[in-house]
């Protein structure tokens, strides 16, 4: 059956093109994306219901020298097994993914190593005698597969005090495979339970890479209108960066709960440019990079699942950030 774009996301794409484009500052400043999803029929961002190998092509390939990405596990895109045991269903997203790549790597699409790593997920609260032969497949049909994301967007449901999680995260461990986590993302934001709930894995688990998404949490205004959330994500988030084993990614805070007014319904003249966007969210972007060092900092696009979505103008305001930082 022949898809069609969801009306909404017609509407986006229109909106997004009556910025026009900027040219990179630094177009041969190589550039991984650490962090980016693919999916067709998004149940609920309808403004961008398609972002799949040919969307995601256009935008690496936009006049920046990106060369590699990272895929990022997401529930809502629903690349499961269809049948089979429940524990093994997430591996037929770590199967699609893979299948990318190889488009990557055929050229067709550009230079860029699409899907060079690959982050899956498993059900961590299962423990390390069931996920381990998961994690085994995932590497058996995945030669890209490189760590585990556990329950994406709803982090505060995890129970970082239960021993069948930190066995599982053990395993990750042994197995040299990474933890990414999202920070807390529900009103009002949880940074304590978390991100706190974070430092105590990393200093148990003290070889395991764990990986922070989307600089802590669904930061913004939406967010730090209230002070003492502020200054509760601060002191987490200064915690973790005394941990040499934690790393950050630099994005995500253009998602719609972040609050910045970035989307349509802000901006009916066009999307901001790489200088406003630059205005709006240096301060955090900016903290996040002095407090953890460019070396455990990693750029992440998390398209297409921020408010400008498939812009490669984004970029560029990464380029400007790098300047600043």
């Amino acid at each position: 059956m022949a898809w069609e774009p969801h009306p909404n996301q017609l509407t986006h794409d229109a909106w997004l093109g009556a910025g026009g484009a900027e040219e990179a500052i630094e177009p041969e400043r190589c550039c991984v994306d650490a962090h980016h999803h693919l999916w067709v029929g998004h149940p609920t961002r309808t403004f961008v219901s398609r972002y799949m190998v040919e969307e995601i092509a256009r935008d690496v390939g936009g006049g920046h020298n990106i060369t590699h990405t990272v895929y990022m596990q997401s529930n809502s895109a629903g690349w499961v097994r269809s049948d089979g045991p429940a524990e093994f269903m997430p591996v037929g997203e770590s199967e699609f993914v893979q299948g990318v790549a190889v488009m990557g790597e055929s050229g067709r699409f550009g230079t860029c190593r699409l899907g060079a790593g690959i982050v899956g997920t498993v059900d961590l609260s299962l423990g390390a005698e069931i996920i381990e032969p998961v994690l085994q497949e995932h590497q058996r049909v995945a030669r890209n597969f490189r760590g585990v994301r556990f329950l994406g967007g709803k982090a505060e449901s995890i129970k970082f005090d239960d021993p069948s999680i930190l066995s599982s995260l053990r395993v990750l461990e042994r197995m040299g495979l990474t933890f990414d986590c999202n920070g807390p993302e529900t009103h009002p934001l949880d940074f304590r339970g978390v991100l706190g709930g974070l430092c105590t894995v990393a200093k148990a688990c003290p070889s395991l890479k764990v990986i922070v998404d989307h600089c802590g949490g669904a930061v913004g205004p939406a967010t730090f209108a209230d002070a003492s959330k502020r200054e509760e994500w601060e002191t987490c988030m200064a915690e973790l960066a005394a941990l040499p084993n934690v790393y950050i990614k630099v994005g995500g805070l253009q998602m719609q709960v972040n609050g910045f007014p970035l989307g349509p319904s802000d901006r009916q003249a066009g999307p901001v440019t790489s200088d406003e966007l630059l205005e709006l969210t240096s301060e955090l972007y900016g903290h996040v990079i002095r407090l953890f060092g460019p070396h455990r900092c990693m750029f992440e696009s998390n398209f297409p699942g921020e408010v400008v979505v498939h812009n490669p103008d984004s970029c560029i305001h990464f380029e400007k950030l790098c300047m600043i930082a």
